[in-house]
């Protein structure tokens, strides 16, 4: 068990900033669902990623609850592979709405989702073996775990295809935006990028202790970044159901 105040005070900070993580992606996952105005397969499969993403840090919060409170069980174990399943499972959500927004094929999008979700499969097969995600590190803030190499290379080769992809999307819907819809629906996988970006570092964790806790509000700034995206579309929505009614009113006076 963690024992010390210092270290089980630290270990609630993580927890804390965990669960406001957790809660943001809860809040825009929830704004992504009640958009009824985008309910498309792509946008479906975007919705579906934040829920996943709200899993891993809902769970990862509870985990650091334990923790904190001295808890050091087998629990604890079971909490990372969740985290870890959650984190596995996301990737075909995120695999069909990038594949469907590059190549507008609904075909290819569902194989490169079950593409992922068999290597998901493989990468949750090897943590659930003994040693398969060993802990880490041990701090004031932080009491992490780790997946085994063979999962973090699975994990890896899926990030730089899908960020690849996001890359792609967000350069060629910029350079055709004056037709293809405005710079706002051009950016919607630039959250995805930032987002690969800071789960790839924390996956390796490669920053512990007090930096892990900072590095992890920078989460946020992404799920703010789609919630502006949404904002602006209501906007513009709102804008043109009104030309268009007025235009009406005037066709019929």
């Amino acid at each position: 068990m963690l024992s010390g105040t210092i270290v089980n005070i630290g270990i609630m900070v993580n927890a804390f900033v965990s669960a406001t993580v957790a809660l943001a992606s809860l809040a825009l996952t929830i704004r992504l669902t009640r958009r009824h105005t985008w309910s498309t397969p792509a946008l479906e499969s975007y919705t579906w990623f934040w829920w996943f993403t709200t899993l891993v840090w809902g769970c990862s919060a509870v985990r650091y609850v334990a923790a904190g409170l001295g808890y050091a069980g087998e629990w604890i174990g079971y909490a990372d592979m969740l985290v870890q399943a959650s984190v596995f499972f996301g990737g075909p959500a995120l695999f069909a709405f990038l594949v469907l927004r590059v190549t507008n094929s609904q075909l290819f999008s569902t194989i490169a989702a079950l593409l992922s979700f068999c290597m998901g499969i493989a990468a949750l097969a090897f943590v659930l073996r003994p040693g398969g995600i060993p802990l880490n590190d041990v701090t004031s803030f932080s009491a992490e775990a780790t997946v085994n190499i063979y999962s973090f290379r699975i994990f890896g080769i899926e990030v730089i295809i899908l960020a690849a992809l996001a890359i792609y999307d967000i350069v060629h819907r910029l350079r055709n935006r004056a037709t293809n819809g405005d710079v706002y629906q051009a950016l919607l996988a630039a959250p995805l990028l930032l987002y690969l970006l800071l789960g790839s570092i924390d996956e390796s964790k490669v920053i512990t202790s007090w930096p892990l806790v900072v590095f992890r509000l920078l989460y946020v700034a992404g799920f703010l970044f789609v919630y502006i995206i949404i904002t602006h579309d209501e906007a513009k929505d709102e804008s043109q159901l009104f030309v268009t009614q007025s235009e009406g009113s005037y066709a019929n006076q």
